[in-house]
């Protein structure tokens, strides 16, 4: 019987400042069949972009550190035009912003 070519797996980088989100992401990916990579912040997340190839970015808008979501979307585009995105929006507080009630 002549077996098929494997595929690898494609690439998911998930950044997400929060741990737990991230984890919860990942491991979800992960159990659909991506190769997951985590960063926590948009500078860790270009390191990545710039050192190996990444299907597709699933990313927080609201980010801690110098850039957030749609700043780093915005050099995926310029960069990576052939990664896909996803982007996330997370219900939670940001340091040094008020809790709106």
């Amino acid at each position: 019987m002549e077996q098929l070519p494997h595929k690898s797996a494609s690439v998911a980088l998930v950044v997400q400042s929060d741990v737990i989100q991230r984890l919860k992401m990942a491991t979800s990916l992960r159990r659909v069949g991506f190769e997951v990579l985590e960063v926590s912040d948009a500078i860790e997340a270009i390191r990545v972009l710039t050192s190996r190839v990444v299907d597709v970015l699933f990313s927080d808008i609201d980010l801690y550190g110098e850039m957030d979501g749609i700043e780093l979307v915005g050099w995926v585009r310029q960069h990576q035009p052939n990664t896909s995105v996803v982007l996330t929006l997370e219900d939670r507080p940001h340091p040094g912003r008020p809790l709106s009630h």
